[in-house]
């Protein structure tokens, strides 16, 4: 039996989607580069954020990216 189950998001990828729908006006880029960041956006929300368990991603560490992004690990927006 293939059951689907609904994602979560965590604190930190609900701030991404609210970063990119408070500043979609405003970014660069209009077509197909509309159409993949949108896409992208979807599949963020129904699949999250990749973790260490998905093995293409198993050596990444996603925490590095969260401090360079300006969010913290707990998905608050750092300032300045």
């Amino acid at each position: 039996m293939n059951m689907q189950t609904a994602i979560t998001m965590t604190a930190a990828e609900t701030a991404l989607v609210d970063a990119y729908t408070a500043q979609i006006g405003e970014l660069p880029g209009e077509g197909a580069v509309l159409s993949a960041r949108d896409s992208l956006v979807a599949n963020l929300r129904k699949q999250g954020l990749p973790t260490r368990r998905v093995k293409s991603w198993h050596y990444t560490d996603l925490r590095a990216f969260a401090g360079r992004s300006g969010f913290r690990s707990d998905g608050i927006r750092r300032k300045g």
